[in-house]
């Protein structure tokens, strides 16, 4: 399979010798605050990809429903792989979906994604969306589905995805904390967010799956509809 795509990664410092956990960058960021409007005037990258489990399912609900509240949004939509720590002895240069299926390859499963002129509010707005439609709180798992390759993983592609990422991440967690939010199986949010690495396009065959097969193999379902506002927001809103 050798099908890559380049990303230019201005972060691209010395790799770890292991994933950033959740805990390491909680303890770096979170003295994040909520952007302002002003914010969306700047740039943000249209690139990005996620890991939510089986890729079938992450491409479906993002190429579906979200596309379908945010039409002409999605530019480019691919399945495949995508490692976040590639200096990883067992890392293959150019992974196979049978390789990957082995859960020990340090690759996950990701839906790599360009959008149409990107904003802060559109990005925080997928954000959202992905976790309303898999679940963060079961690491390197979703439902019956287990090992690396199912990680919750956000690989963003400049400082402002990652912050967005960061806020929203942690305010899901805060929504768990205080009850909001109680449709997951644990009370802890694994989702770890990191740069954009090199990704490796899956096979054609995998491509829009369940777009052509709507009875395929999928283990995602949407858990709540809408993001609970805080009281906070409320009284702002009023």
């Amino acid at each position: 399979m050798g099908n890559t795509v380049s990303v230019n990664n201005h972060n691209n410092s010395k790799k770890r010798h292991r994933a950033p956990s959740y805990e390491d960058e909680q303890d770096e960021e979170n003295h994040i605050q909520g952007y302002s409007a002003s914010t969306s005037k700047k740039k943000i990258s249209g690139t990005v990809a996620l890991g939510a489990g089986s890729y079938w399912g992450t491409e479906k609900f993002i190429r579906s429903d979200f596309k379908s509240m945010f039409p002409k949004t999605i530019k480019e939509a691919h399945v495949g792989f995508m490692s976040p720590n590639p200096s990883h002895s067992l890392s293959k240069k150019s992974p196979t979906y049978e390789h990957v299926c082995a859960g020990d390859t340090g690759y996950v499963e990701v839906l790599y994604l360009e959008l149409n002129n990107p904003t802060h509010e559109l990005f925080e707005a997928l954000i959202r969306f992905f976790f309303q439609f898999h679940d963060p709180t079961t690491k390197n798992r979703q439902g019956n589905d287990r090992g690396f390759q199912y990680a919750s993983y956000i690989f963003t592609s400049d400082d402002a995805q990652a912050r967005i990422a960061r806020k929203v991440r942690d305010e899901l967690q805060h929504l768990i904390n205080i009850r909001l939010v109680s449709c997951y199986s644990t009370k802890v949010v694994h989702t770890n967010i990191v740069p954009m690495k090199k990704f490796f396009k899956g096979p054609k065959s995998h491509q829009k799956y369940l777009e052509r097969n709507v009875r395929g193999y999928c283990n995602h379902r949407l858990r709540f509809r809408h993001w609970p506002q805080l009281l906070s927001e409320r009284v702002v809103d009023q």
